[in-house]
C-alpha cells in the first residue's frame, strides 16, 4: 500500500502543477492577445515572427490550451481512482470508469495533438507541412497509453464480475 500512497501523492502534485501551469499559460496568452505584440522567433518552425493579434494565432493557441485542458481532465480521472486503489477496492466501477475515462481523454489529447501538428502550419504559415517529429510521436504515445487505460478499465470490470460470481459460488 505504500507504493499506491506514493503514487497517489505524485499524481496529486502532478495534477496541481498542471493546473497551475495551465492557468499561467491562459493568463499569459490573454495578456499577449490584448497587447497585440509581434514576437520575433528566429525562424523557429518556419516562423520568423508571431503576431499575437492575428486570428490564426489566437485560434491555434486556443486549440493548444484546449488540448492541454483535456490532458488535465485525463489526469484528474486517473487521480480519482487512487483512493479506491489505496483502500484495496481495485475491482470496482469507480476505478474502471476512471481508467476508461482517463484513457478516453488521453486518446482525445493524442489525436488532437496529431491533428494540430498538421493543421497548425496551415493556419500559421498558410502552407501544408507534414512532419513526423517528437510532437507527433508524443501524440502516438498518448493514444497508445490511452488505449491501454481503456483496456485496463474494461478488464477491471470483467474482474469485478468474476469476483462477484466467485463469491456467489462459494
Amino acid at each position: 500500500m505504500k507504493n499506491i500512497s506514493t503514487l497517489s501523492t505524485i499524481i496529486k502534485y502532478f495534477y496541481y502543477g498542471l493546473n497551475l501551469f495551465f492557468y499561467l499559460a491562459c493568463a499569459g496568452a490573454i495578456a499577449l492577445f490584448f497587447s497585440g505584440k509581434t514576437i520575433e522567433t528566429d525562424g523557429c518552425d518556419g516562423l520568423d515572427s508571431v503576431n499575437f493579434g492575428a486570428w490564426g494565432t489566437i485560434l491555434y493557441t486556443a486549440c493548444c490550451l484546449g488540448l492541454f485542458y483535456v490532458f488535465i481532465l485525463a489526469i484528474n480521472h486517473l487521480k480519482q481512482t487512487t483512493p479506491f486503489l489505496h483502500k484495496g477496492v481495485g475491482f470496482s466501477e469507480p476505478v474502471s470508469n476512471g481508467f476508461k475515462n482517463g484513457g478516453r481523454f488521453l486518446v482525445y489529447t493524442g489525436i488532437g495533438t496529431a491533428l494540430l501538428q498538421f493543421v497548425g502550419p496551415l493556419v500559421l504559415l498558410s502552407k501544408l507541412q507534414i512532419s513526423f517529429d517528437s510532437v507527433f510521436l508524443t501524440a502516438v504515445f498518448l493514444v497508445i497509453v490511452g488505449l491501454y487505460f481503456m483496456f485496463f478499465g474494461e478488464a477491471f470490470l470483467q474482474a469485478k464480475a468474476l469476483k462477484e460470481e466467485n463469491e456467489l459460488t462459494v
